[in-house]
């Protein structure tokens, strides 16, 4: 929304705690570090996984802020998914939020980074499910066992914006669209074109 365009900023995006903040965790996927300064002018870098204290809760605290946003090239450069789930396609807060980054080479799995949005009192990375992709060849039976784990990692609440069995479904849906889109090469997002009185689905 242009309120959003004209003021909103990344740091802010980070700042502010929301677990529902969407920026976040992309960053969380891209192993970003934040430099904060304080009112003295002191410096310090901080993984962004280190900044989430709680619900709202960061380690920027007053007298402090955010100054620079730190992402490596070799983060930048492998592939990467990001999924937003919310009622409306735009000017929504997402129910939750999937950010992946991922390596498949010879068909089997390298750096592996899932993290998330909208499940947890912060956002989160998830640490056991990305134990089991790391180092694995990819499958059908691996999505399915990593959607099964991912499942069982994550806790979401229940709110006025989605149920936690709707949120964990759809943590798992869009971790398993990316793991597919990844094995395959082909971008999942399904477009309806019309073509003469019909409307043609693809895929």
């Amino acid at each position: 929304s242009r309120q959003i365009r004209n003021q909103g900023t990344i740091g802010g995006n980070i700042a502010n705690g929301s677990p529902v903040a969407d920026m976040p965790p992309v960053l969380l996927a891209w192993d970003a570090d934040i430099e904060i300064v304080d009112s003295s002018g002191k410096r310090s870098w901080h993984p962004l996984s280190s900044v989430y204290l709680g619900y709202r809760r960061t380690i920027v605290q007053p007298g402090k802020y955010i100054a620079r946003i730190r992402i490596s090239r070799a983060a930048l450069e492998r592939p990467h998914r990001f999924f937003k789930v919310s009622k409306r396609f735009e000017d929504d807060i997402s129910a939750v939020l999937g950010a992946f980054s991922l390596e498949l080479a010879g068909g089997r799995l390298g750096a592996v980074r899932l993290a998330f949005g909208g499940v947890a009192a912060t956002p989160v990375r998830a640490t056991a499910t990305e134990a089991l992709l790391t180092g694995s060849t990819l499958s059908d039976a691996l999505i399915a066992s990593a959607c099964d784990t991912l499942k069982n990692e994550l806790k979401p609440i229940s709110d006025v914006r989605a149920s936690s069995a709707y949120r964990s479904e759809m943590a798992a849906n869009t971790l398993r669209r990316a793991l597919l889109e990844l094995g395959s090469g082909i971008d999942l997002e399904v477009h309806h074109y019309p073509v003469g009185n019909e409307a043609a689905l693809y895929v």
